[in-house]
């Protein structure tokens, strides 16, 4: 089973619910159906870095580069 995933716009509700109306991490967990420790997580990413840090980058890397990132670590 995977993670379930979460929209910018539920993240951000989840925080300024905790910031702005002063709710509990454990209600505001409960009230959108994710862990404390993921409330946590976004919590401290939007204190460090914003609205920005509640959105969420993937990165693919090719093989090329993964094995040169190798060689870099190695020498």
């Amino acid at each position: 089973m995977g993670k379930k995933k979460y929209t910018y716009e539920q993240k951000l509700e989840a925080v300024l619910n905790i910031l702005d109306k002063h709710m509990s991490i454990m209600s505001a967990a409960k009230l959108l159906g994710c862990g404390k420790t993921t409330l946590n997580q976004w919590l401290r990413l939007y204190q460090e870095h914003g609205c920005k840090g509640l959105t969420v980058t993937h990165r693919t890397y090719t093989g090329d580069f993964k094995v040169n990132t190798v060689k870099y670590i190695k020498a």
